[in-house]
């Protein structure tokens, strides 16, 4: 399978399924129960980020005409299959006799089960008969591809109204939220997760949808098995499960010294967890050796949390100020390694940032840059190296990126992004709901991880686990970041699965990475 899937937009996404299915029903409707099917499982995995799974579900479902309302009906009847007991409230938002075949016959394979408590093109009764306390699951498949603006006053009276009603648990998408497409309604159904079938569509990925897209989740229906996306297609969604390569033995004659030695160059007196997580993000995904330098005696302090690393220190002069001798011994220190992470709580002032930028500059090692090391002009050192210093990757969050640019609102973050990092000729990871990768000129999209990763501390484990890859191979930048962004997006997943969204701390990601790597399908 390939590790990147095309986003396509709505036409491109109508033409692959024309061409694909050429006209004939019983392929279509294969590709309907598998996509149904695949909700319902994405839907019973996600719901317990939000809450416990009862024993049955209280189920909403907004059905049009087209396939997506058929995907909608057929995930509700596999969803009473798993929890018997489930009772199913189905809003046709048309009359029955205007519904498609497949439409009509996933309605009446959901009504054989006996689960359906209410058919109904009244919005407001379909409500009423969630009574309280109100629904688990809303499912929308009332508009898909062939949405053209305006919705009709009847649909967009509907979503309106299930917007509005607070006592939904979890809201889902089918493929696109109805009203989202090529050309956007004025109203817009309000999803916590959008299940694309098939393909990504380029709308999800659009900065202004994502209030309404919520998560995105691809429903992999085998479109592109066998078909491995070309580099340059851009932008490219990356498969969640892109760290497998690393699902096979390591060669029994090899050592540590053949997995990397990477320097990380982090933490001060007000933020030192910063280094310890840095250090264990490395540590886990099997680097041979890592050292991490510390100010002054912090290191000793540190140790205990991370005693495989190596924690020397480096000098700095009170009040934390670098000078010469501390840029003197972070360039030897970097001497035996493949690779240096910098920035992780770093103290930032003007002498420091001074440092940093000559730093950048006269070290003839591929670097990460991350956190503190997020200013105008140690990025902008970069243009100083000499040829062969070695790749550069830069991970900034949006509050970081706009702190580069000089700029509080960014409208087009992965466009300026891949602007960004060619016209600085560095590799970079913006870290955010979707997290874009790219060269400055390729880029691919993740769109694992979610707001479990909305704490302090999992990007530093996001910089120790690029930085140890990347220290085992310097010269694939590439690789190192979109091996990493999937696996701590996947170790993110099997975290909130667990143990939900809120009540986690950035430690507990890090005992995640292990087991997600030998069960990635979790």
């Amino acid at each position: 399978m390939p590790e990147l899937l095309p986003i396509l937009s709505c036409a491109e996404a109508l033409r692959l399924e024309e061409t694909r299915f050429k006209g004939d029903p019983a392929s279509e409707n294969a590709a309907m129960e598998a996509a149904g099917e695949g909700i319902a499982s994405a839907i019973l995995r996600d719901f317990p980020q939000f809450q416990s799974l009862p024993e049955s579900l209280r189920i909403l479902v907004l059905t049009g005409k087209g396939h997506n309302g058929a995907d909608a009906l057929i995930a509700a009847r596999h969803l009473c299959a798993s929890l018997p007991g489930s009772a199913v409230t189905v809003f046709t938002g048309r009359p029955r006799a205007e519904l498609k075949p497949a439409v009509l016959s996933a309605l009446g394979a959901l009504e054989g089960t006996g689960c359906v408590r209410l058919v109904t093109e009244d919005i407001q009764a379909a409500l009423e008969t969630g009574g309280r306390p109100g629904f688990d699951v809303a499912i929308d498949g009332l508009l898909g591809l062939r949405f053209q603006a305006p919705m009709r006053v009847p649909l967009a009276k509907a979503v309106e109204a299930v917007n509005a009603y607070p006592s939904i648990t979890f809201r889902a998408a089918v493929d696109l939220p109805s009203g989202v497409g090529d050309r956007d309604g004025a109203m817009v159904f309000r999803a916590d997760i959008t299940y694309a079938t098939g393909v990504a569509k380029a709308p999800l990925f659009e900065d202004v949808h994502q209030d309404y897209v919520g998560r995105i989740r691809l429903i992999d229906l085998g479109f592109f098995d066998g078909v491995e996306t070309k580099p340059e297609t851009n932008p490219s969604l990356l498969r969640p499960d892109a760290f497998r390569r690393l699902q096979r033995p390591r060669r029994v004659q090899s050592n540590k010294h053949q997995y990397g030695h990477l320097l990380i160059v982090a933490g001060s007196l007000g933020m030192p967890g910063a280094a310890v997580l840095t250090t264990r993000g490395a540590l886990r995904v099997g680097t041979g050796l890592v050292t991490t330098l510390t100010p002054g005696d912090l290191g000793p302090s540190l140790a205990g949390a991370a005693p495989e690393a190596m924690w020397p220190p480096f000098p700095v002069r009170p009040g934390g100020l670098f000078d010469a001798d501390t840029l003197r011994v972070m360039i030897s220190g970097a001497r035996p390694c493949g690779a240096v992470a910098v920035g992780p709580g770093l103290f930032v002032e003007r002498n420091n940032v001074y440092i940093l930028s000559r730093l950048v500059r006269e070290l003839p090692k591929p670097l990460v840059l991350d956190a503190s090391a997020l200013t105008p002009d140690v990025v902008s050192a970069v243009l100083g190296r000499p040829d062969g210093a070695g790749p550069v990757i830069v991970t900034p969050h949006m509050g970081e990126f706009q702190r580069l640019l000089g700029q509080r609102q960014i409208d087009d973050p992965a466009g300026l992004f891949v602007e960004f990092c060619r016209r600085h000729r560095v590799h970079g990871i913006l870290k955010g709901p979707i997290t874009w990768i790219t060269d400055g000129h390729r880029l691919e999209a993740s769109v694992g991880g979610g707001p479990v990763l909305s704490r302090g501390g999992t990007g530093d484990i996001l910089t120790g686990m690029v930085a140890g890859l990347f220290s085992a191979d310097p010269q694939d930048p590439w690789r190192a970041m979109r091996t990493a962004v999937s696996w701590h997006a996947a170790a993110a997943d099997h975290l909130a699965a667990d143990k939900g969204m809120v009540a986690v701390t950035a430690g507990e990601l890090l005992e995640r990475i292990g087991p997600v790597l030998r069960h990635p399908a979790r």
